[in-house]
């Protein structure tokens, strides 16, 4: 396995968690107050520095069980998976953000359109990290 795809292992796991305990807060928040709460900058800072710990204790603990592989240059394969992975995973962005903004044509809520364009963003780049995973392991075989 490339430390590339260690990396998405690491990203995909570290954005999967953070996003899962974001979720599982608005969930019990929405559920009490019996309305979708406005965004917070403190619930999406934390957000960020949970996905942040994670990725770094991640990356820190791949680096250290194979640090030659960690300071090796990507080759022409893994850069030509990260260009395949990003452009696949842009149409998951276009599409989540295009649905977003047709809910709000429909529904007018500004609450609405900043929670899809946002999960769009945490899709597109989960399916990125997927897609990194996937094309790595197909190019194996």
């Amino acid at each position: 396995m490339s430390f590339q795809e260690k990396s998405a292992w690491v990203m995909l796991v570290a954005l999967s968690c953070s996003v899962i305990f974001y979720v599982v807060s608005l969930f019990n928040l929405t559920i009490n107050s019996g309305a979708l709460p406005s965004p917070s900058a403190p619930a999406l800072l934390g957000l960020a520095i949970v996905t942040v710990v994670i990725a770094i204790a991640g990356h820190i603990i791949a680096a250290v069980l194979n640090p030659k592989e960690a300071n090796a240059p990507a080759d022409e394969r893994e850069r030509l998976i990260v260009q395949k992975a990003g452009h696949l995973s842009s149409h998951v962005l276009a599409v989540g953000v295009v649905l977003a903004l047709l809910s709000f044509l429909l529904i007018q809520d500004g609450q609405i359109l900043f929670y899809g364009c946002f999960a769009s963003l945490v899709l597109s780049h989960l399916a990125e990290y997927a897609l990194h995973i996937v094309f790595n392991r197909r190019s194996l075989n």
